[in-house]
């Protein structure tokens, strides 16, 4: 009876300690002592008997140990795997995020480049179409202007309509600068024609390219009419009607 509780109490243990390979080693330890004091005190319980139940004890122990070994193994295997399979995810997420990104930024950089290109490109037309309106204007000008302003019936016109909307105020006496280059082709009949609607007439030759200056005799106020003030005075004119001309079909 007294080997029955102790056998009970061994069996309790061991089941209480069973939950992992530590304890599974305590139990296996303390069934060997109890085989020991077995044999020690010489109980009166066949001691064949006995080992078959220690033996049954150890091989339950064994197996309990080894389901709990397997089952933790299988839980380790299962954390791993879910581990494993959310590192992957995570790396996916990263992977997909960093290609999304630098889509972005191609796409971007893609627009940004296009845009610039569009700018630069509208820029360079541009400036080829206002080089090319001031290069058909300065020739256009250039050699129309400078001709007309060396023409002395030109002038003449020119001088006469001054005059006659001067003369409205009163009576006027003009002082004329024409170009040293008309010395010679204005003769006394220019100066009559022009004495003749007007009460005086002054000419003074000087070294003025083409055109002429006039103003009112005693006044500090005088006209330029020289070549290159005439074209600058044209210019703006004959710009709009070259890019109507030559720019406006397309559309720029």
């Amino acid at each position: 009876m007294r080997l029955l509780l102790n056998l009970n109490y061994a069996e309790a243990f061991i089941t209480l300690y069973s939950c992992s390979a530590e304890s599974v080693r305590k139990s296996l330890q303390f069934a060997e002592l109890l085989k020991i004091a077995c044999t020690r005190n010489r109980l009166s319980l066949d001691c064949k008997e006995m080992e078959q139940n220690l033996d049954t004890l150890v091989n339950r122990i064994y197996e309990d140990g080894l389901q709990k070994a397997r089952k933790e193994a299988e839980d380790i295997l299962s954390q791993a795997h879910a581990q494993a399979e959310e590192i992957v995810k995570k790396a996916r997420g990263e992977a997909d995020s960093l290609v999304s990104k630098a889509k972005s930024e191609s796409d971007y950089m893609k627009q940004s480049t296009e845009s610039e290109l569009q700018l630069a490109s509208t820029q360079a037309l541009s400036r080829l179409r206002t080089e090319i309106i001031s290069i058909l204007s300065e020739r256009v000008l250039s050699d129309s202007v400078k001709q007309a302003a060396l023409d002395p019936q030109f002038i003449q016109q020119m001088v006469l309509e001054l005059g006659k909307n001067w003369k409205e105020d009163g009576p006027v006496s003009l002082e004329l600068t024409l170009p040293e280059a008309l010395r010679s082709r204005v003769d006394s009949g220019f100066e009559a024609a022009i004495k003749k609607e007007l009460d005086g007439l002054s000419i003074d030759f000087r070294d003025i390219s083409a055109g002429f200056q006039v103003q009112k005799k005693g006044s500090s106020f005088q006209l330029d009419f020289t070549d290159e003030s005439l074209k600058s005075l044209l210019k703006p004119y004959l710009r709009k009607i070259t890019v109507e001309r030559f720019f406006s079909k397309s559309g720029n």
